[in-house]
């Protein structure tokens, strides 16, 4: 009758009848496992996979004679092993910074077939050829990816699994800026310098020890110089504030003070 899946749907032997083939007899198995056979239904589901004997067995009719036997068909039919897998449901990584970009799709097959397919299913746009992919730069979103089996045996049908990659932002949000300045003209640490990765724009505030506001800026650009209205400030602790945007739209204060020295 053909190859069945252990994973597939169960077979009415009775379509194995031709015209000629009496009713009412029962079906038997002699090496398939108990409950394989209800009636006439074979289910092979879960069974595993091997060749299993199935036998049709028909009583003459009353009144025959003593001589007339049973008759009796025997069919094999062969069961093959659907193929499976054990997947993970997903992983996590950085576009960028120190804790990596990189993922290892095969790291999700915890069993079964590991000599599946892979499909980026939206385009995620990272980089690199599956199971390993880079995720520098990609934007921070869930992305999905198939797996698909790779081996079936007619007429079982391959397994496709849904795995999915959350890409998060992890920049360092730090900067680094100076507890003093010494604006001597000499070129060396002349200016209050703000320094970090990934900043986009920046509002800087200084305020002497009274709370006046001696210098502002709008820009990365822009930086103290240790002057206030053209003059160079008094010796001493000063205040600043900075609003940091980051060029992923999120914005940090970093407060502290600055000593001006000459």
């Amino acid at each position: 009758p053909g190859d069945l899946c252990n994973d597939g749907a169960a077979l009415f032997l009775n379509d194995l009848f031709t015209e000629s083939t009496t009713p009412g007899g029962v079906w038997t198995s002699s090496n398939a496992p108990a409950g394989t056979l209800t009636g006439p239904v074979f289910n092979p589901f879960a069974l595993p996979a091997g060749t299993y004997s199935v036998t049709y067995t028909v009583q003459p009719p009353a009144g025959d004679p003593a001589t007339c036997g049973p008759a009796s068909s025997t069919h094999l039919i062969n069961v093959n092993e659907a193929p499976w897998a054990e997947v993970l449901s997903g992983t996590q990584t950085c576009n960028r910074g120190i804790d990596g970009t990189i993922v290892d799709l095969s790291e999700l097959i915890v069993g079964g077939d590991l000599n599946g397919t892979w499909t980026d299913v939206y385009g995620s746009g990272a980089s690199g050829s599956f199971p390993i992919l880079d995720f520098e730069n990609v934007p921070p979103a869930l992305y999905e990816f198939t797996y698909t089996t790779n081996s079936a045996t007619y007429p079982c049908t391959e397994e496709t699994f849904t795995v999915t990659v959350l890409v998060k932002d992890c920049a360092v949000k730090n900067v680094l800026i100076p507890n003093a300045i010494s604006p001597n003209e000499d070129g060396v640490n002349d200016e209050l310098v703000v320094i970090g990765e990934y900043l986009d724009d920046m509002e800087f505030f200084v305020y002497d020890r009274w709370g006046q506001l001696i210098f502002e800026s709008y820009s990365l650009d822009n930086l103290w110089d240790g002057t206030h209205k053209g003059e160079p400030v008094d010796l001493g602790v000063y205040v600043y504030y900075a609003y940091i945007t980051f060029d992923d739209g999120v914005t940090k204060l970093f407060k502290g003070n600055v000593t001006v020295v000459r």
